[in-house]
């Protein structure tokens, strides 16, 4: 029994180490397009850059979290315009699973005042492997073991290749994104559009999902926040109308979010034209301009700062 127990240990030790050979060689030599199960960049949302410009911020006024909503939709230069030193860490799909382990690692180095989450209720229905993957390849500095376990909560065969592909000490995200196009990063974590309007659609209704382990995830970030005594607000930015008016079960997402502290859906209160999005989820510059004024005025917490 011992020397069956002893064999099956090596073996399996030595799979382990040929599986990790042959991600290796897989990534480096085979064509992108055939990596269906494992990706060696990412290379859209500007990440690099906000992971690079966060470990070197020590305080914050606010920091706000979320998906691309939150990066595309929180100019941080209307925050300094109005006395306020604000970080934009959102990332692309932020699910709050992921979110959970970007606010573990920065909340406790930044001391933000005040955190700004932006509630996406779209994200709450993803299982959090585009989020995982962009973290993955664009992050340097968060804890080994907290990676991990947060992609093994993916259960995605192409999050568990890209995480032990990464761990290389050679590894290097194969193309680097920088400012140009019709996107430019700036100082602080938000990221800019030049793009114009864009027109109304006829969208197909549906409902928003909530899965057990996002609003789980969720409920942790509040709470960690509380234990800690740093007062956050959810905001729901304003997506394009036909959009929205798209949901059916909208009265209840804000139901839901408003039972956990102060809420407030920028769709209701705003009434912005198709002219001030870029597609149906987010705003162009002059939209974030409008939206972040409004978000001055209206939410309390953020006045009590300046």
């Amino acid at each position: 029994m011992k020397s069956f127990l002893y064999n099956l240990f090596l073996f399996v030790l030595t799979a382990a180490a040929g599986y990790a050979v042959l991600i290796f060689i897989w990534g480096n030599c085979v064509p992108k397009r055939l990596n269906k199960n494992l990706l060696t960049q990412f290379s859209y949302g500007y990440l690099e850059e906000r992971f690079e410009e966060a470990d070197a911020i020590t305080g914050v006024d606010i920091l706000i979290l979320g998906s691309s909503h939150a990066y595309r939709g929180y100019d941080t230069r209307i925050f300094k315009a109005n006395g306020i030193k604000a970080f934009n860490f959102g990332s692309t799909a932020q699910t709050p699973v992921q979110c959970e382990l970007i606010a573990g690692h920065y909340v406790k180095q930044m001391k933000p005042k005040l955190v700004i989450v932006d509630i996406y209720p779209i994200v709450f229905g993803l299982d959090g492997t585009e989020s995982a993957l962009d973290i993955i390849l664009n992050q340097r500095k968060l804890d080994a073991a907290a990676l991990t376990l947060n992609a093994i909560q993916t259960k995605n065969v192409k999050v568990y290749n890209t995480l032990l592909y990464s761990a290389y000490p050679n590894f290097e995200k194969q193309v680097a994104e920088k400012s140009g196009g019709t996107d430019t990063y700036i100082q602080g974590g938000f990221v800019e559009t030049s793009k114009k309007g864009s027109s109304a659609e006829n969208n197909l209704k549906f409902a928003y999902e909530i899965l057990p382990k996002q609003i789980q995830a969720f409920e942790r970030i509040l709470q960690k926040l509380k234990d800690n005594n740093i007062p956050f607000v959810l905001v729901q930015a304003p997506i394009r109308k036909d959009a929205y008016n798209a949901v059916t079960n909208n009265k209840q997402m804000d139901s839901l979010f408003a039972s956990y502290g102060e809420y407030y859906n920028f769709n209701e209160s705003l009434n912005m034209g198709p002219e001030f999005f870029v597609d149906k989820s987010h705003l162009n510059q002059p939209g974030v301009e409008i939206y972040n004024a409004s978000l001055m005025q209206k939410v309390n917490k953020i006045n009590n700062l300046k």
